[in-house]
């Protein structure tokens, strides 16, 4: 039976019994100097025989070598520097709302201009099996054998941060599958491709649950909670689904009878700035978290051929860098070319230490680019920190830096040499 989980696990995570297999079978055919690959290699992982091909071989090792947390490259970069751990969204805190119905906030169409296009390209692979290894740090959707349909945030090609997977395998959730007794939606955060941190549950049916998962599997803070009755005030703390006239629907997270927590907002109206409700320029949807019935927090639009994925303010993205963090990576910049080492004092004794470990192959890097010309705000990533394209006489650069603490020292910067 086809499973995207499995086999994004044969073409990313094979087991021990794939490699040795596959280790005793190239060695035999180079022992009897066998040098063409005929036929296909016999896997057995996990106690199911899968056939591949050679071709299908060679996909499995360019995959397996990218889907690392970070992209392999051949340019030169800086080692990384302490980095922090993606975590999942939280349910923002709830605040008393006089509203006695659910209603869209006015909005206007989200502005393709004031934010970079974040989809995944190709933009058209195929499906069923896994997504491309190219799909990283981007937006998209996917269909996989097993008719789960993700649209959300990918890395590597796996799915990571947060999205909106329609479950319609049906059968028992495990670490390598992900099913339910009937058609359901999930809506939260991913990590490592699987369910993992806060996220809904919303069933066909009605039934709604909230709580933790950690690789596919509900954990036991997971609580029923669907919204009772017609729409109303009453729908606080709860999760429930709600129809616009305009034919959005929303799902998720209610309080006092506004969207608010975390949920995904199906936008079907297309509309002109002038219109008053929540539109973009083609169907889509957004998931991630609601404040006062908007767009407020982390989160991810969805659109055949564009999206976007970072903070929101209002309904509208909040690319907006944070405090002090342009200021901060010019004196970074500048203290390698006036002094040959970076400025100590203005970082924190983490991140300072680890920039003294890694000083001599910085200072090549840096002499490598030559002289520094500008430095350009680009995006705010998923998790909130700032990057920046630096450009120098022989090179970019990208650069990477989380908010400042209330010292104004540096608490995380990494960054890499662009090809």
């Amino acid at each position: 039976m086809p499973d995207d989980d499995f086999i994004y696990q044969l073409n990313t995570r094979p087991s021990p019994v794939f490699a040795a297999r596959l280790k005793s079978t190239l060695d035999r055919q180079k022992t009897r100097r066998r040098y063409a690959l005929v036929g296909c290699v016999a896997v057995l992982a996990s106690g199911v025989a899968v056939a591949m091909s050679m071709p299908e071989v060679l996909h499995w090792l360019r995959a397996n070598s990218v889907h690392a947390e970070s992209s392999a490259t051949t340019t030169p970069t800086a080692p990384p520097e302490p980095r922090e751990a993606r975590v999942a969204p939280p349910a923002p805190a709830a605040a008393p709302i006089a509203q006695s119905a659910p209603l869209e906030t006015p909005a206007v169409p989200v502005d393709a201009s004031s934010r970079p296009n974040m989809t995944c390209k190709p933009l058209h692979p195929k499906q069923g099996l896994v997504p491309p290894v190219e799909w990283t740090d981007c937006v998209g959707t996917y269909t996989y054998g097993n008719g789960n349909v993700y649209r959300g945030e990918f890395r590597h090609g796996s799915r990571e941060g947060l999205g909106v997977l329609e479950i319609q395998y049906i059968g028992q959730s495990s670490n390598i599958t992900i099913g339910w007794d009937g058609p359901a939606t999930y809506v939260g955060s991913f990590k490592d491709h699987r369910l993992n941190g806060y996220g809904l549950l919303i069933a066909k049916t009605g039934a709604a649950y909230a709580g933790t998962f950690k690789d596919n599997i509900a954990q036991s803070d997971l609580t029923q909670k669907q919204c009772s009755g017609e729409a109303s005030a009453d729908w606080t703390n709860c999760i429930g689904t709600y129809r616009f006239p305009n034919g959005n629907v929303y799902r998720g997270e209610f309080v006092h009878g506004l969207p608010e927590g975390i949920g995904a907002l199906e936008i079907n109206a297309v509309g002109s700035p002038a219109d008053e409700q929540v539109t973009l320029p083609s169907p889509g949807v957004y998931v991630g978290q609601f404040r006062e019935g908007k767009f407020n927090g982390q989160g991810a639009v969805v659109m055949s051929g564009d999206g976007y994925f970072g903070r929101f303010r209002d309904n509208m993205p909040d690319n907006k860098p944070s405090p002090g963090t342009e200021a901060s990576l010019r004196r970074f910049i500048t203290s390698w070319e006036e002094k040959g080492r970076p400025n100590y004092d203005d970082m924190e004794p983490g991140l300072a230490e680890a920039a003294r470990e890694q000083a001599p192959q910085t200072a090549q890097i840096i002499q490598q680019l030559g002289a520094f010309e500008s430095l350009k705000f680009v995006r705010v990533n998923p998790i909130g920190m700032d990057i920046y394209l630096g450009t120098f006489a022989h090179g970019e650069a990208e650069f990477t830096i989380a908010p400042l603490d209330s010292n104004g020292k540096a608490v995380e910067r990494r960054w890499r040499v662009l090809p």
